[in-house]
């Protein structure tokens, strides 16, 4: 049997009449090493990922992300004059680089064989960084028509 592998997922929720304005959810997520691309794109709510690697609270991290996040359409989320809100995500690692991520994103780790591995952030790391606005919910603006 597999060890199982612990993985911590950002979602934005859209509890209120306003959408935009998100509501973030931080989620533990684990899965065996079998399953972790299932994982991921039931996680992330997509079937292309990506992977982003970065320095962040001393540790490095991955963050898994929806390869065609800019290509999604969020009919609610659309403005008044037809341009797409996106939901994402900035990130700032350990040199202070402003990473722009869109979607859910799953944060986990890789080990020495390039296998994906346990979030090397615990939890309460997460919420500090969250607190901090080293991480926090953004929203694009889309001017991409289809």
């Amino acid at each position: 049997m597999s060890q199982s592998i612990k993985m911590l997922t950002l979602k934005h929720l859209f509890i209120n009449e306003d959408v935009h304005t998100p509501t973030l959810a931080l989620m533990p997520a684990s899965c065996s090493r079998e399953d972790t691309l299932k994982t991921f794109y039931k996680e992330i709510d997509c079937t292309t990922i990506d992977m982003v690697r970065l320095q962040i609270a001393g540790k490095n991290a991955y963050i898994a992300v929806d390869d065609n996040g800019l290509f999604r359409s969020y009919p609610e989320l659309e403005t008044q004059t037809g341009q797409s809100i996106i939901p994402g995500w900035l990130v700032k690692d350990d040199d202070d680089r402003e990473l722009r991520l869109v979607g859910n994103i799953v944060f986990h780790g890789i080990d020495d064989e390039g296998d994906t591995s346990d979030c090397p952030l615990s939890y309460e790391e997460m919420v500090e960084l969250i607190s901090t606005k080293r991480i926090r919910p953004m929203m694009f603006v889309s001017n991409l028509t289809f």
